[in-house]
């Protein structure tokens, strides 16, 4: 192991805001109390052969940090998380593949969701929960590696899903003749998402690390402490990943469902300045159009606004976290980042309440 310390992590009311965004953001040095990178225990005691000053000076550093009430409230709430999107998530996945047979492409990116969220549910929300409540890194540098990669793994996969589901949604809207590509042409864009994923996770092995802390204890942490020689690395690699997961995938959202509603509200009044024209074709390109707005076009569409909603808070956070000295206090960078894990936690919940909606009209 590294004999090089790095300051407190979690000791420190300000450094709070470092670690809950630390799924794309390194520890900032400047957040700590006090600076012990250059420290080492053992070249303290061979330097002091004074049994007393040696006790004295041990006696000054900070104590190793303890499982306290910010640490409660963390892994209780993630577990409470971890519970309901697990189950909603899985009795997904299940209905899914019970349903497969239908060809359905929604279902399958429907599917794909559920297997992204369950990623995030294991390695962002339950990873997290632990680590709260052991308050240091005990699986050592591998896992520190793989638990960081799968953490953003799983939230790229999970965003470029909802970006294919309103992408689809467009194309059925803006050709609803075309559905017959539609399941290959859905089948590619999957692939492709799950391949950006796993590309734009790599630099999370890279960045991530185990160090030790500056306590005569010996305490440890996955953090990307000393990993960037210049601050503006940090800076780049955060905007980059602010880039790729949420202002591409939000503007490829927004546009599709613009291009949806525009194109609703310009084919309604063709309708209706072509009396003809809807008595010989209307009946046909009417049912497709409400099969596509009524039974898929609104879920997803809450599906989208959810994450517009869970996200925009954390990665506004973080961009002001990478460029500014102010920083959030403890509680609010907490409950921000556990609106963003909870969008892992509303998308079943979404799903679910649209089927038992669906189910109470056809009994009426």
């Amino acid at each position: 192991m590294d004999s090089k310390w790095i300051p407190d992590i979690t000791i420190n009311n300000k450094s709070i805001t470092a670690f809950e965004l630390s799924f794309l953001s390194s520890i900032r040095p400047e957040l700590f109390s006090k600076n012990f990178t250059s420290f080492n225990r053992t070249a303290v005691q061979l330097l002091f052969s004074n049994h007393t000053f040696v006790a004295y000076f041990l006696e000054k550093l900070p104590r190793i940090p303890i499982f306290n009430e910010m640490s409660m409230i963390k892994t209780v709430v993630l577990s409470c998380m971890f519970v309901v999107a697990f189950i909603g998530n899985t009795a997904t996945l299940v209905q899914m593949y019970r349903m497969r047979r239908r060809k359905s492409t929604i279902n399958l990116l429907l599917l794909h969701l559920a297997i992204a969220d369950l990623l995030v549910t294991f390695f962002c929300i339950v990873s997290e929960a632990v680590w709260a409540s052991t308050i240091q890194w005990f699986a050592g540098n591998f896992m520190c590696k793989l638990v960081k990669f799968l953490q953003v793994f799983g939230l790229y996969l999970s965003t470029y899903i909802i970006v294919i589901i309103a992408l689809d949604r467009c194309l059925a809207i803006l050709d609803p003749m075309s559905r017959n590509r539609a399941p290959r042409r859905v089948r590619t864009m999957i692939t492709v998402a799950w391949i950006m994923a796993g590309f734009f996770s790599t630099p999370q092995i890279i960045i991530f690390k185990v160090e030790r802390g500056p306590f005569p204890e010996d305490f440890f942490q996955c953090v990307t402490y000393g990993t960037y020689s210049q601050p503006w690395q940090e800076q780049l690699y955060s905007c980059l990943s602010v880039g790729f997961m949420f202002i591409i995938p939000l503007v490829a959202m927004v546009s599709a469902y613009m291009l949806i509603f525009h194109t609703i509200a310009k084919k309604s009044r063709d309708f209706q300045r072509a009396a003809s024209d809807m008595l010989s074709r209307g009946p046909v390109r009417g049912q497709l159009f409400r099969k596509a707005k009524v039974k898929s076009l609104r879920m997803t569409a809450v599906i989208v606004v959810a994450f517009i909603v869970c996200w925009t808070p954390y990665f506004v956070i973080l961009i002001l976290h990478t460029f500014s000295s102010n920083k959030l206090d403890e509680k609010s960078s907490l409950w921000i980042f556990f609106f963003g894990m909870a969008n892992s936690m509303i998308n079943p919940l979404i799903y679910r309440a649209f089927q038992i909606s669906k189910n109470r009209k056809r009994k009426r």
